[in-house]
């Protein structure tokens, strides 16, 4: 059976493809655009085929059958100010590979501008949810939080960043995997900033007026984001190790 990781930009996509490639050869994975989407016309078609990049449930639904499929979101207002930075630390020239002009007007956008950009709007609001609905369609089907919602809850495995090692040990649990001794944080800004694309970037807080936008921006992928919570495996606190360790024994030897 093939199975996705269905990579939402800024929410450790780099990350989980670097561990799965660690683990699997490369001929089990389908072939990737340089932004990282799925090049369809040239996917391998395998039963057994890994598909991990920006992928779409649209995209899942139409072109891939039988599947499991594995996802991790991210806080929203900090996905969204994440990937405003990220695209602005790269520089004019590591840019020109993707031929994106809304790419180029980005890098010399403050925030506000952003945020009150037309083609950043249609990209970027309900981010989660247009890429969660199997049936949205730009410009024929807005997108539905019900659909977006039903898609995530059919899931296999959901995670959130702020527990991404407890995803990574679910997953690889889930793949039969031996779990990584490492997980490495692929693409975070403090990560590029040896890389020679990199051009360094002033993070500073949102104004007031900048978070009531992003707010707009972001209300209903908060939904889907709290959703991803209940489901998210957690990372067990060595608290809870202890109480576990005093059941066992109270269920085998008696209580103390």
């Amino acid at each position: 059976m093939a199975f996705v990781f269905l990579h939402l930009q800024k929410c450790a996509g780099g990350t989980i493809n670097a561990l799965l490639r660690s683990s699997f050869p490369d001929d089990r994975f389908s072939k990737r655009t340089i932004a990282g989407h799925i090049d369809w016309k040239d996917n391998n078609g395998k039963d057994d085929q890994i598909i991990c990049g920006h992928v779409t449930a649209r995209e899942i639904a139409h072109n891939i059958g039988n599947t499991r499929v594995f996802t991790v979101l991210r806080e929203p207002e900090a996905r969204l100010l994440s990937h405003f930075y990220f695209l602005k630390s790269h520089t004019i020239d590591s840019l020109k590979k993707y031929n994106v002009e809304l790419l180029f007007r980005i890098k010399s956008m403050s925030l506000y501008e952003f945020l009150c950009d037309r083609e950043v709007d249609n990209w970027l609001r309900d981010f989660y949810v247009w890429n969660l609905d199997p049936d949205f369609k730009r410009g024929k089907t807005p997108p539905d939080l019900n659909r977006a919602s039903k898609f995530l809850e059919s899931c296999e495995l959901v995670g959130i960043t702020e527990e991404l090692e407890a995803f990574v040990e679910a997953l690889f649990k889930a793949l039969n995997l031996p779990l990584p001794t490492d997980i490495p944080r692929v693409h975070s800004l403090e990560g590029r900033s040896k890389n020679a694309s990199f051009d360094p970037v002033e993070i500073r807080s949102p104004t007031d007026e900048e978070r009531a936008l992003i707010d707009e921006y972001i209300q209903n992928d908060r939904v889907l984001y709290n959703l991803a919570k209940t489901k998210a495996p957690k990372a067990r606190s060595n608290t809870g190790l202890i109480d576990e360790m005093k059941a066992l024994l109270k269920r085998y030897i008696g209580p103390a």
